[in-house]
C-alpha cells in the first residue's frame, strides 16, 4: 500500500502510530498475559491436571 498510496499510506501510519503511542502498553500488557496463560495451560495439561 505504501508503494502505490504513499500519502494516503503516511496519513494512515501516523494515525496508527499516534494510537500506538498512546495504547501500545496496553495492547503490550494483554500481548504477555495471553502468552502467559497460554502458557500456564500447556503446562497444566501436560502434568495431567487438566
Amino acid at each position: 500500500m505504501y508503494v502505490l498510496y504513499p500519502q494516503k499510506a503516511k496519513r494512515i501510519l501516523l494515525k496508527v502510530n499516534k494510537w500506538m503511542q498512546r495504547n501500545g502498553h496496553i495492547l503490550m500488557g494483554i500481548v504477555i498475559f495471553l502468552i502467559g496463560a497460554y502458557l500456564i495451560i500447556v503446562g497444566l495439561i501436560r502434568l495431567g491436571f487438566i
